[in-house]
């Protein structure tokens, strides 16, 4: 298996149950790349997101019982979808100012920007 990218990180954060955009930003705020979230300790995802958080913790911990990485991206490929995440610059600038960004976008098809275009929320 290829090592894990930032963009695989959110991919499977996005994923799995429990995590959403708001634990996400807690995460990216307190450990930078979307990666450390699944390589962080018990303890340090416990300071984190607080004694209260022990089932997504373990969700992080054992993410892959949760959430088939490889599947995931051969289905995607299969489909000619990607994966963008907020940091990309075809992330849709108005996504980018609320509150609450979605993790990230699976799109299918050319660029986001510079022309209207079509999104399917849910």
């Amino acid at each position: 298996m290829q090592p894990l990218t930032s963009n695989d990180a959110s991919l499977v954060l996005n994923g799995l149950p429990g995590v959403g955009p708001m634990l996400y930003k807690r995460l990216q705020s307190a450990l930078g790349d979307p990666l450390e979230a699944l390589r962080a300790p018990e303890e340090r995802l416990r300071a984190i997101l607080g004694a209260g958080s022990a089932r997504v913790i373990q969700t992080l911990l054992r993410w892959p019982e949760y959430f088939d990485l490889a599947k995931e991206k051969a289905l995607m490929h299969s489909s000619g979808v990607r994966f963008i995440t907020q940091g990309e610059a075809v992330f849709p600038p108005l996504l980018q100012q609320i509150g609450d960004p979605p993790i990230g976008l699976y799109v299918k098809g050319g660029a986001l920007t510079g022309r209207p275009t079509v999104g399917i929320v849910g």
